[in-house]
Protein backbone atom coordinates (compact mmCIF):
# COMPACT_ATOMS: atom_id res chain seq x y z
CA UNK A 1 0.00 0.00 0.00
CA UNK A 2 1.38 3.35 -0.85
CA UNK A 3 1.49 6.48 1.02
CA UNK A 4 1.73 10.00 -0.09
CA UNK A 5 2.33 12.26 2.69
CA UNK A 6 1.40 15.99 2.14
CA UNK A 7 3.01 17.10 5.40
CA UNK A 8 6.30 18.75 4.28
CA UNK A 9 7.72 22.29 4.14
CA UNK A 10 4.75 23.77 5.82
CA UNK A 11 2.36 23.47 3.46
CA UNK A 12 -0.68 25.47 2.85
CA UNK A 13 -4.42 24.16 2.04
CA UNK A 14 -4.03 25.46 -1.45
CA UNK A 15 -0.24 23.85 -2.37
CA UNK A 16 -2.34 20.43 -0.84
CA UNK A 17 -4.91 20.38 -2.79
CA UNK A 18 -1.93 20.99 -5.56
CA UNK A 19 -0.45 18.20 -5.40
CA UNK A 20 -4.07 15.76 -4.10
CA UNK A 21 -5.25 16.68 -7.58
CA UNK A 22 -2.02 14.81 -9.15
CA UNK A 23 -2.82 11.56 -7.09
CA UNK A 24 -5.17 9.49 -9.61
CA UNK A 25 -8.80 8.98 -8.27
CA UNK A 26 -8.20 5.17 -8.24
CA UNK A 27 -5.33 5.29 -5.69
CA UNK A 28 -5.69 2.81 -3.49
CA UNK A 29 -3.22 3.81 -0.19
CA UNK A 30 -2.70 6.43 2.30
CA UNK A 31 -2.49 10.37 2.24
CA UNK A 32 -1.39 11.86 5.23
CA UNK A 33 -2.29 15.61 5.58
CA UNK A 34 -1.04 17.85 8.30
CA UNK A 35 -3.99 19.81 8.90
CA UNK A 36 -3.84 21.44 12.53
CA UNK A 37 -5.66 24.72 14.46
CA UNK A 38 -2.85 27.25 11.76
CA UNK A 39 -3.81 26.03 8.68
CA UNK A 40 -7.42 26.43 9.09
CA UNK A 41 -7.21 29.75 10.79
CA UNK A 42 -5.70 31.10 7.96
CA UNK A 43 -7.37 34.25 6.17
CA UNK A 44 -8.00 34.33 2.34
CA UNK A 45 -5.65 36.87 2.26
CA UNK A 46 -3.05 34.72 3.28
CA UNK A 47 -3.60 31.87 1.42
CA UNK A 48 -3.42 34.08 -1.90
CA UNK A 49 0.09 35.19 -1.59
CA UNK A 50 0.89 31.82 -2.51
CA UNK A 51 -0.32 32.88 -5.86
CA UNK A 52 2.04 36.01 -6.05
CA UNK A 53 5.21 33.74 -5.01
CA UNK A 54 3.98 29.82 -6.08
CA UNK A 55 6.63 28.14 -4.44
CA UNK A 56 5.45 24.76 -5.77
CA UNK A 57 5.80 24.52 -10.31
CA UNK A 58 1.55 22.92 -9.67
CA UNK A 59 -0.43 23.37 -12.70
CA UNK A 60 -4.11 21.49 -12.47
CA UNK A 61 -7.18 22.55 -12.39
CA UNK A 62 -8.19 22.07 -9.25
CA UNK A 63 -5.42 23.85 -7.75
CA UNK A 64 -6.29 26.82 -10.16
CA UNK A 65 -9.86 26.82 -9.02
CA UNK A 66 -8.75 26.79 -4.93
CA UNK A 67 -6.32 29.99 -6.01
CA UNK A 68 -8.81 31.67 -7.98
CA UNK A 69 -11.08 31.56 -4.29
CA UNK A 70 -8.49 33.47 -2.45
CA UNK A 71 -7.21 35.43 -5.25
CA UNK A 72 -6.97 36.12 -9.11
CA UNK A 73 -6.53 32.70 -10.73
CA UNK A 74 -3.74 32.19 -12.58
CA UNK A 75 -3.58 32.98 -16.01
CA UNK A 76 -1.99 29.73 -18.39
CA UNK A 77 -0.21 30.33 -21.50
CA UNK A 78 -0.06 26.41 -22.30
CA UNK A 79 3.81 27.11 -21.92
CA UNK A 80 4.97 25.39 -19.34
CA UNK A 81 8.21 28.15 -18.46
CA UNK A 82 5.97 31.09 -19.16
CA UNK A 83 3.55 29.83 -16.41
CA UNK A 84 6.11 28.98 -14.06
CA UNK A 85 8.76 32.29 -14.24
CA UNK A 86 8.31 33.33 -10.69
CA UNK A 87 9.44 29.83 -9.71
CA UNK A 88 12.31 30.01 -12.45
CA UNK A 89 13.71 33.37 -11.59
CA UNK A 90 13.23 32.46 -8.15
CA UNK A 91 15.82 29.61 -7.91
CA UNK A 92 17.84 30.87 -10.84
CA UNK A 93 20.97 32.43 -8.10
CA UNK A 94 23.92 32.34 -7.42
CA UNK A 95 23.79 29.09 -6.07
CA UNK A 96 22.33 27.86 -8.88
CA UNK A 97 24.54 28.42 -11.04
CA UNK A 98 27.86 27.36 -8.87
CA UNK A 99 25.83 24.11 -9.13
CA UNK A 100 25.61 23.70 -12.69
CA UNK A 101 29.61 24.86 -13.08
CA UNK A 102 31.10 22.64 -9.82
CA UNK A 103 28.37 19.79 -8.94
CA UNK A 104 25.82 19.42 -6.12
CA UNK A 105 26.85 21.96 -3.22
CA UNK A 106 26.77 19.44 0.33
CA UNK A 107 23.69 20.69 2.28
CA UNK A 108 25.48 21.71 5.75
CA UNK A 109 22.50 21.95 8.76
CA UNK A 110 23.97 25.06 10.47
CA UNK A 111 22.42 25.37 13.93
CA UNK A 112 19.70 27.69 14.58
CA UNK A 113 20.37 31.01 16.48
CA UNK A 114 17.95 30.82 19.53
CA UNK A 115 15.69 33.96 18.87
CA UNK A 116 15.74 37.31 20.17
CA UNK A 117 13.08 39.06 22.50
CA UNK A 118 11.87 41.34 18.94
CA UNK A 119 11.35 37.89 17.32
CA UNK A 120 9.46 36.35 19.64
CA UNK A 121 7.29 39.22 20.05
CA UNK A 122 6.61 38.81 16.29
CA UNK A 123 5.82 35.09 16.44
CA UNK A 124 3.72 35.50 19.30
CA UNK A 125 1.82 38.11 17.47
CA UNK A 126 0.92 35.81 14.62
CA UNK A 127 0.18 33.19 16.71
CA UNK A 128 -2.23 35.36 18.54
CA UNK A 129 -3.89 36.36 15.27
CA UNK A 130 -4.25 32.63 13.64
CA UNK A 131 -5.54 32.10 17.14
CA UNK A 132 -8.01 35.01 17.09
CA UNK A 133 -9.40 34.26 13.58
CA UNK A 134 -9.73 30.36 14.11
CA UNK A 135 -13.55 30.12 14.61
CA UNK A 136 -14.42 32.37 11.89
CA UNK A 137 -12.42 30.92 9.49
CA UNK A 138 -12.20 26.94 10.04
CA UNK A 139 -15.32 25.85 8.16
CA UNK A 140 -13.88 27.81 5.10
CA UNK A 141 -11.15 26.09 5.24
CA UNK A 142 -12.45 23.01 6.27
CA UNK A 143 -14.66 22.99 2.76
CA UNK A 144 -10.79 22.96 0.84
CA UNK A 145 -9.74 19.89 2.82
CA UNK A 146 -13.76 18.12 2.15
CA UNK A 147 -13.13 19.20 -2.12
CA UNK A 148 -9.84 17.77 -2.13
CA UNK A 149 -10.97 14.34 -0.28
CA UNK A 150 -13.94 14.22 -2.20
CA UNK A 151 -12.27 14.34 -5.58
CA UNK A 152 -9.70 11.73 -4.25
CA UNK A 153 -12.22 9.43 -2.96
CA UNK A 154 -14.01 9.12 -6.12
CA UNK A 155 -13.13 5.86 -7.25
CA UNK A 156 -10.37 4.42 -5.38
CA UNK A 157 -10.45 2.99 -1.77
CA UNK A 158 -8.16 6.14 -0.03
CA UNK A 159 -7.60 6.05 3.87
CA UNK A 160 -6.96 9.84 4.45
CA UNK A 161 -5.19 10.85 8.13
CA UNK A 162 -5.58 14.18 9.61
CA UNK A 163 -1.84 14.74 11.37
CA UNK A 164 -2.07 17.52 14.33
CA UNK A 165 1.89 19.46 13.38
CA UNK A 166 4.32 19.48 16.32
CA UNK A 167 3.62 22.82 18.26
CA UNK A 168 5.89 24.12 20.98
CA UNK A 169 4.69 24.10 24.51
CA UNK A 170 5.48 27.69 25.10
CA UNK A 171 2.30 28.65 22.70
CA UNK A 172 -0.24 27.05 25.17
CA UNK A 173 -0.42 29.99 27.11
CA UNK A 174 -1.77 31.75 23.59
CA UNK A 175 -4.27 29.06 23.33
CA UNK A 176 -6.68 28.93 26.05
CA UNK A 177 -7.73 25.14 27.53
CA UNK A 178 -11.08 25.97 26.38
CA UNK A 179 -10.15 27.10 22.96
CA UNK A 180 -7.93 24.04 22.55
CA UNK A 181 -10.54 21.74 23.82
CA UNK A 182 -12.82 23.57 21.00
CA UNK A 183 -10.41 22.32 18.29
CA UNK A 184 -10.61 18.77 19.56
CA UNK A 185 -13.89 18.83 19.40
CA UNK A 186 -13.98 20.24 15.99
CA UNK A 187 -11.69 18.08 14.78
CA UNK A 188 -12.99 14.29 16.15
CA UNK A 189 -16.34 14.91 14.97
CA UNK A 190 -15.02 15.87 11.40
CA UNK A 191 -12.85 12.75 10.94
CA UNK A 192 -15.58 10.48 12.51
CA UNK A 193 -17.93 11.85 9.50
CA UNK A 194 -15.99 11.91 6.80
CA UNK A 195 -14.10 8.41 7.79
CA UNK A 196 -10.91 10.08 8.43
CA UNK A 197 -8.58 9.49 11.03
CA UNK A 198 -7.00 11.88 13.16
CA UNK A 199 -3.84 11.78 14.86
CA UNK A 200 -2.02 14.19 17.37
CA UNK A 201 1.62 12.95 18.30
CA UNK A 202 2.88 15.75 20.27
CA UNK A 203 2.35 14.37 23.87
CA UNK A 204 3.13 10.90 23.18
CA UNK A 205 6.19 12.27 21.06
CA UNK A 206 7.23 14.26 24.21
CA UNK A 207 7.91 17.35 22.90
CA UNK A 208 9.31 19.87 25.09
CA UNK A 209 9.87 23.60 24.80
CA UNK A 210 13.63 23.31 24.30
CA UNK A 211 13.08 21.22 21.44
CA UNK A 212 11.89 23.89 19.29
CA UNK A 213 13.73 26.86 17.81
CA UNK A 214 9.90 29.00 17.35
CA UNK A 215 6.56 27.83 17.87
CA UNK A 216 6.40 25.44 14.79
CA UNK A 217 9.98 24.28 13.80
CA UNK A 218 11.43 21.63 16.18
CA UNK A 219 15.31 21.92 15.63
CA UNK A 220 16.50 19.64 18.52
CA UNK A 221 17.55 16.41 16.56
CA UNK A 222 16.54 14.43 19.08
CA UNK A 223 13.11 15.16 19.40
CA UNK A 224 12.79 15.18 15.34
CA UNK A 225 14.25 11.61 15.63
CA UNK A 226 11.74 10.48 18.55
CA UNK A 227 8.42 12.11 16.77
CA UNK A 228 9.64 10.39 13.12
CA UNK A 229 9.83 7.21 14.43
CA UNK A 230 6.61 7.46 16.00
CA UNK A 231 5.02 8.65 12.98
CA UNK A 232 6.63 5.65 11.00
CA UNK A 233 5.17 3.51 13.50
CA UNK A 234 1.79 4.60 13.39
CA UNK A 235 1.86 4.68 10.52
CA UNK A 236 3.23 0.80 9.83
CA UNK A 237 0.69 -0.30 12.55
CA UNK A 238 -1.81 1.28 10.67
CA UNK A 239 -1.14 -0.40 7.28
CA UNK A 240 -0.51 -3.59 8.70
CA UNK A 241 -4.12 -3.04 10.51
CA UNK A 242 -5.31 -1.97 7.13
CA UNK A 243 -3.98 -4.93 5.32
CA UNK A 244 -5.19 -7.45 7.93
CA UNK A 245 -8.70 -6.80 7.36
CA UNK A 246 -8.63 -6.52 4.09
CA UNK A 247 -7.63 -9.95 4.12
CA UNK A 248 -9.71 -11.39 6.32
CA UNK A 249 -12.60 -13.78 5.04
Amino acid sequence: MSVHDLTAKGMNLIEMAGLMSLIDTDFNGVVLMQIGMFHLAQTPKELAVIADLPRLMLDTPHYDREIANVAVAPGRTGNYFLDHWKQYSYHFNTKFFLQLLNGPIPEVREPNQPLTDAAWEKETAEVSAYVGNYKAQRDRNRAIVDRMIDRIRRHGQTEIILLEPPFNPRGDRLISAELRQDHDQYMAPWAQTRGLHYWALNRDADLLERHFFDFVHVHSVVAETRYTHLLAERIATFLSTNQATEESP
